[in-house]
């Protein structure tokens, strides 16, 4: 799993647009309706890693934010990590001298996850994160007048990574 996130990560950065292309402000004009729609297609491609990259520096950003959230999510996913290393070295799960089973321990993280994202305002957390990063890769994508590739097909660079 590593190696594919190492992989992902050296993909994103090889094709990350140069920031300047990026944010041209003389390239940026308000489309019609249809044209819109053309140039999100367009620039969702071209731009993609460029994207990505502004994403998860909203995500980062709405994540400190709720701090509280994000500590809480961390341990809950520890947790997890945690009880899935002893299950599949077959050990016992041992919590203040007292042996639980695999069943009682993941019902326990559920219950605990389910109310940390709801003590922690998760929903307000992930609906701001969701809401932000869509408005601004979208109004981007809509404003942004798309850059022809080489070949003439906004689709030619994304579609050949999946070959």
């Amino acid at each position: 799993k590593y190696q594919a996130c190492k992989k992902f990560k050296e993909d994103r950065v090889k094709s990350l647009r140069p920031w300047s292309e990026f944010f041209d402000r003389s390239k940026f004009t308000v489309p019609g309706k249809l044209e819109a729609f053309s140039r999100i297609n367009k620039n969702l491609s071209h731009f993609y890693s460029n994207y990505v990259m502004v994403t998860m520096l909203i995500s980062v950003y709405v994540l400190f934010s709720n701090f509280m959230f994000l500590a809480m999510m961390v341990c809950s996913l520890a947790a997890y990590y945690w009880t899935r290393m002893k299950q599949q070295a077959n050990e016992p799960i041992v919590i203040r001298g007292k042996e639980f089973s695999s069943t009682q321990v993941n019902i326990f993280l559920i219950v605990f996850t389910i109310f940390a994202f709801l003590y922690t305002n998760g929903s307000s957390t992930v609906f701001w994160l969701v809401t932000l990063a869509m408005l601004t890769v979208f109004g981007h994508a809509a404003t942004r007048e798309p850059v022809e590739d080489a070949s003439g097909s906004a689709f030619a660079a994304v579609g050949t990574q999946f070959l």
